[in-house]
């Protein structure tokens, strides 16, 4: 599977445009190497799929879920064979809610640390 291809170049331009505001929230504490050092990007494309943050050093994947994963049951096996197909890589996927960022992103920063020290 290839990274970041030219492919979905405009949904991760249009992604990183039109974040979240728990993407942002994240993305503040995660960019410019401010947590452990660890580069991550965000938006990233790992084959057909874009995921909100990637650690390639670590081979992280960070997603936050708000209530669109929640709408269909045909969404969420969506979500549920994307992860699976990006775990098969070797590369650990951890996924948050809104909730779970907006009300103790020191939580959720302790469990990425956890999954970088592995």
């Amino acid at each position: 599977m290839k990274y970041n291809e030219s492919t979905n170049l405009c949904e991760r331009r249009l992604l990183k445009v039109n974040q979240t505001y728990t993407e942002h929230l994240m993305w503040q504490r995660l960019r410019a190497k401010r947590f452990h050092g660890l580069r991550f990007r965000r938006q990233y494309g790992i084959g057909k799929y874009v995921v909100d943050f990637y650690c390639a050093g670590k081979r992280i994947v960070i997603e936050i879920d708000g209530e669109y994963h929640n709408v269909s049951r045909s969404i969420r096996r969506y979500d549920q064979d994307r992860q699976c197909r990006i775990e098969a890589l070797g590369i650990v996927f951890l996924r948050f809610s809104n909730e779970d960022v907006c009300r103790n992103i020191d939580s959720v920063l302790r469990d990425i640390y956890k999954a970088s020290r592995l």
